[in-house]
Formats: structure tokens, C-alpha cells, sequence
């Protein structure tokens, strides 16, 4: 894996002032900053859509045209597909009327609301695509990544997922025993489903959380114990009468249960460590 950030397609000079000022020096720095949420788009239509749905939509659009207010402009374009239309709204916005081109085909992603009579996506995400798809075929679930002073949520998945595109399959630390017997997913598929789930499997998400949950916890586990007072002054083993020790639990009152039982035994086992 290289360890240039500025390798990375997308990421220049302004981006990666910003990432390193938030510690962010390698690629690996990168991929291992997680989503704090995740967002699913339906795949719908313009006519089966729902109000306060967030939708993943395929469809032409009209040229956006500005109109202008006394404090803001808007910017208004009409999507179609095969079902309908819809309006698409964005705010102080200009250049979108110069980057869509109506003959193209778009992904169009947002929420729908409904103003009065018009059904409307308040400023959608757009996505030329660059072959005519019809419908889409899944749910897509999109990861929400805490801004970093400039960089949102937006830029982030950007320059992540060309990360993900330019990093070699990442080596796993954890031994395979360990991942076998926990049933874990390895390292480099944690760490492109965290970044990348897919809408038709959300369990390879739910997998990836495991794993990475799994490490964070693992990793502060061995700390504990490389630092653990217990560790590093070897004491006396304390030495008792098991014959006492039986005659006193034949004296109480009641009977002692098999997990009590269980629990007395990893104790005296314990204190007979050094």
C-alpha cells in the first residue's frame, strides 16, 4: 500500500492540509476512520415514492433553471422516468445549470418531500451514469462520515472509496486461529464492507462492525494485561487447609450450588498464582 496520501486520485494540496491537520498522514489513517451512521436509499420511482422516503432514483432531467430572490436563488429542474416526474430543488446553487446535461441518463438520491402540491427533492445527489439503466436493482445504503473542518460527509466517501480502489488486499494481524474461532471476517473485507456495504447484503455490514469491534476491544484486552500490576511483581502463593477449608463449607446453613461451587474453585486457583 503506498503511504501517500497525495497519490490518491481526488485528495490535493487543500484536502490534505486538512486531513493532516486532523492526523490523517497515511491511507491506512484513511480507511480506518469510520462512518458514524449509515443512510439507506429505496430504490423507487418518481411515482411510487413517498414523502419523507430517501430514495435512489434513474431518470432523465430538464436543464436546471435559477430563479432569483431578494436573499437566495433557486435552482429548479424536473426529473422524469417511465412512471412520472418530480422536482428537483437546490439553493444558491448556480453552477448545477451548467453541469447536467438533459440527454444524459441520471442516479438521482435525496429526499422526498411534498410543498404544497409539488413533489420535490430538496438538493439531490446526482450521478451521471454512464449507461441507460432502467431501475435499480437494490437498496443502497451510504456511509454518514463526521466532518473534518472543511472536508463533509460527501468528500470523505469520495476520497475513501478512491482509497479503497488504489489499496492491494490488506494484510490481516490477527491470527487466523483467533478469526476461525470467533467467527470473523479477515481484515481487508471489514474494512471495504465498513466503507462500502452493499444494500442486497446488509449482513457483510453487520459482519464488518463485528470484526472491527472485535479489535478495538482485543487490542485494549491485551493492553490491560501487558500492563497489569499482576504481570509485572510476582507475588507468594497463598497456601490453605483443604481440609479446613471443607469442614467449614459442611458447617453453613445450606447447601452450595454448582456454580457456586465453580466459582469458589477459580478462585482458590487463582490465588495459588505467583
Amino acid at each position: 500500500m503506498s503511504s501517500n496520501l497525495s497519490s490518491i486520485p481526488g485528495i490535493g494540496e487543500k484536502t490534505l492540509s486538512s486531513l493532516e491537520k486532523h492526523g490523517i498522514t497515511t491511507p491506512m489513517d484513511l480507511l480506518t476512520y469510520f462512518p458514524r451512521a449509515y443512510r439507506t436509499y429505496r430504490s423507487s420511482t418518481a411515482r411510487e415514492a413517498e414523502a419523507g422516503e430517501w430514495i435512489s432514483l434513474v431518470g432523465s432531467l430538464t436543464r436546471p433553471v435559477s430563479k432569483h430572490g431578494t436573499h437566495v436563488t433557486t435552482q429548479l429542474s424536473t426529473f422524469r422516468d417511465s412512471s412520472g416526474t418530480l422536482t428537483l430543488r437546490w439553493f444558491n446553487m448556480p453552477y448545477i445549470t451548467r453541469s447536467v446535461s438533459p440527454p444524459d441518463t441520471y442516479l438521482v438520491r435525496g429526499q422526498l418531500t411534498v410543498f404544497g402540491a409539488t413533489r420535490q427533492i430538496v438538493s439531490p445527489q446526482l450521478t451521471k451514469l454512464t449507461s441507460n439503466i432502467l431501475n435499480l436493482e437494490s437498496d443502497t445504503i451510504l456511509p454518514i462520515y463526521p466532518s473534518l473542518g472543511t472536508l463533509k460527509s460527501g468528500n470523505l466517501r469520495k476520497i475513501i472509496s478512491a482509497t479503497l480502489d488504489a489499496t492491494p488486499p490488506i494484510p490481516d494481524p490477527l491470527d487466523l486461529t483467533i478469526r476461525q474461532t470467533n467467527q470473523l471476517v479477515d481484515l481487508d473485507t471489514a474494512i471495504r464492507n465498513i466503507h462500502r456495504p452493499s444494500g442486497s447484503d446488509p449482513v457483510g455490514l453487520e459482519a464488518a462492525i463485528r470484526r472491527l469491534a472485535f479489535d478495538e476491544l482485543y487490542v485494549l484486552q491485551k493492553e490491560s494485561l501487558e500492563n497489569s500490576e499482576l504481570h509485572k511483581v510476582k507475588t507468594t502463593p497463598l497456601q490453605w487447609s483443604n481440609g479446613l477449608m471443607v469442614k467449614w463449607f459442611n458447617h453453613l446453613p445450606y447447601t452450595l450450588t454448582g456454580a457456586q461451587t465453580r466459582v469458589i474453585g477459580e478462585i482458590l486457583a487463582d490465588l495459588g498464582k505467583p
